[in-house]
């Protein structure tokens, strides 16, 4: 039985046998391409020291070009392994003087000319052919939303970045819908890609990551106008940078900092082109002036020891394109710096800030402001009232907030966290995720959302009741309430016209209202672990969408005859040893 091979190595076995060949034959198995060792459809050849001392390998080359010749379709790819283009267009002596061994017997110079003098490359990589235009959006999909279709507005945003990647949909990954890593492949050939822009001195490439580079370019001002990315960290002492040693910097647009580093002097027209500074555990004391990076649209001040009178907010975050600004594990603030001056911004997380009591009133004038992530700030009690003038949000994400306070800080350990009253004014929220938050209850407006799409109060394990106004949210497509301590649903429920999800996931429901069965669009029921729940409504045969209905670990021991009316049902899953009825044949995922 043949097999179609992609790739046949021809190497000379005691130069890169057990280095560099081998490596790259399992890379290229673990890549998925057939690759031969031997003789079968020659397609790609390595040239090292000794490779023009065997006649095997002249052999082999003969051939490969010989090949070449009658197919269009095959093609001969050189690895120049520790030797120079000049030695294999015999220029040098190294292969020029193997060659006169064997030229009167075999006269393999044209083949070594023909093949290597034409593709003078020093490194290879397979070229990957793009999907089918029709597939690429669909593995992507399966990827980041676990579904052959993305939602619906996300339809756009798909086809952007399927376009943006060429047809190859792994070449990104996606992590949690909002992150994307790249590939390690890509990054290092990214990577080598830099190296060779200045191969002897690499504080000219245009991007660094290694920190000593970056340090000799900024420090040593060995840096050049084609220098934008650099990486500053790892140092075992504090390093202050002056103005002058970014003088050779112009074009910097990526600057990415650690523990150790400062800025001190007037910055007055330096860092002007600077779009991201990633500046962790960055210094408390401030000492530079005139640092306004008018051009900054990325700030990342994580694990430092910030407060509000920090010398640099006033500074740094006065650039008309400032979007986006993290605030991670910045375990001293207390309040959050004033928003005044970056009224662009789109994005604002704050994250395991234990100490934060207050966030600055002035986040209302943020008016471009979409999404806003608050996660594991347990000192907080409260969003300020002029959140619901930010007319552009459209995610808020609350987490990881369980009203113990911390050390650092002194709460009222004895007040959950509240929502504003007026909630309901964020006409554009299309996502509310809540999710262990001490919250006990909701305000009235909340139905008032009209947008929202997402909304999750999982693991709210103190609230108890759901507001009536709930039951008209026209645009709810999935909604949370697992691990809540929600016992029943309004009966104004049934109205969700477009709701698809609906997770009661161990609450302590004791039943389902009547008006579920005007849940036209529901496909997913989960009612796992509600102890309570003793019996389904007859009007669950009402809804005509459903395709999974979730009851294991529940105390029902039959279900309604009207369930037999669910033509779409695909799976039950539930403790079939209980259930002592049902009428109806379906797939059942049993528990014993």
């Amino acid at each position: 039985m043949s097999t179609d091979y992609e790739v046949f190595l021809s190497f000379r076995g005691p130069d890169t046998h057990l280095t560099f060949t081998d490596c790259l034959y399992e890379a290229m198995n673990d890549a998925g391409i057939c690759v031969f060792r031997d003789d079968e459809e020659p397609r790609f050849g390595e040239a090292s020291a000794g490779y023009a001392s065997s006649v095997w390998c002249l052999q082999e080359l003969a051939h490969m070009v010989e090949c070449k010749r009658s197919s269009n379709e095959k093609e001969i790819f050189p690895i120049f392994y520790n030797v120079e283009v000049s030695d294999v267009k015999l220029r040098t002596d190294l292969y020029d003087n193997a060659l006169k061994k064997h030229k009167k017997k075999f006269g393999y110079e044209k083949s070594l000319h023909d093949s290597f003098s034409v593709q003078s490359q020093k490194f290879y990589v397979y070229e990957m052919r793009e999907m089918r235009p029709e597939h690429a959006p669909q593995l992507f999909s399966m990827c980041a939303f676990r579904a052959d279709l993305p939602p619906d507005d996300y339809n756009d945003l798909l086809s952007k970045v399927v376009a943006t990647i060429g047809g190859l949909p792994l070449a990104l990954e996606i992590v949690e819908h909002d992150v994307i890593w790249m590939h390690d492949q890509i990054q290092d050939l990214g990577r080598e890609i830099v190296r060779q822009e200045s191969f002897q001195i690499p504080e000219r490439c245009s991007r660094s990551w290694s920190p000593k580079v970056g340090l000799d370019a900024a420090r040593k001002q060995e840096g050049t106008e084609n220098v934008v990315a650099l990486v500053l960290w790892g140092f075992f002492r504090m390093y202050e940078f002056r103005q002058d040693q970014f003088s050779k910097l112009p074009n910097l647009r990526l600057l990415e900092l650690h523990e150790g580093i400062n800025f001190v002097g007037d910055f007055e027209n330096h860092l002007s082109k600077l779009r991201w500074l990633s500046w962790h555990s960055c210094h408390p004391k401030f000492n530079a002036t005139n640092f306004n990076l008018r051009n900054l649209v990325v700030l990342n001040l994580s694990k430092s020891e910030l407060t509000e009178d920090w010398g640099g907010w006033s500074q740094i975050m006065m650039s008309s394109k400032f979007k986006v600004l993290n605030l991670t594990s910045c375990r001293c603030l207390t309040k959050t710096p004033d928003f005044s001056s970056c009224l662009a911004l789109e994005r604002l997380t704050l994250k395991d800030c234990e100490s934060l009591v207050e966030i600055d009133s002035s986040i209302g004038k943020l008016q471009h402001l979409t999404h806003l992530t608050i996660d594991g700030c347990n000192g907080l009690r409260k969003l300020p009232d002029e959140v619901i003038s930010i007319r552009s949000l459209t995610s808020l994400v609350i987490k990881n907030i369980t009203g113990k306070g911390t050390n650092s800080v002194k709460v009222d350990n004895s007040v959950g966290f509240k929502l504003p009253e007026l909630i309901g004014n964020l006409k554009y929220l299309s996502s509310l995720q809540m999710v262990n938050v001490r919250i006990t209850d909701l305000p009235c407006s909340i139905g008032l959302l009209k947008n929202i799409k997402s909304l999750s109060f999982y693991g709210c394990s103190e609230l108890k009741k759901l507001s009536d106004s709930m039951g008209a949210l026209p645009s709810l497509v999935e909604l949370d309430l697992s691990w809540t301590k929600i016992a029943e649903l309004p009966e104004s429920f049934g109205h969700q016209k477009s709701l698809s999800v609906l997770e009661l996931d161990r609450t302590p429901i004791t039943k389902l209202p009547s008006s579920i069965g005007g849940l036209i669009a529901l496909q997913h029921l989960v009612v796992s672990g509600c102890l309570e729940l003793t019996k389904l409504p007859n009007s669950i045969g009402e809804l005509k969408s459903l395709l999974e209905l979730d009851l294991s670990e529940i105390g029902i021991t039959e279900l309604p005859d009207s369930i037999g009316n669910l033509k779409r049902l695909k799976v039950i899953k539930m403790n079939s040893g209980k259930v002592k009825k049902t009428s109806h044949c379906y797939r059942i995922v049993g528990e014993s």
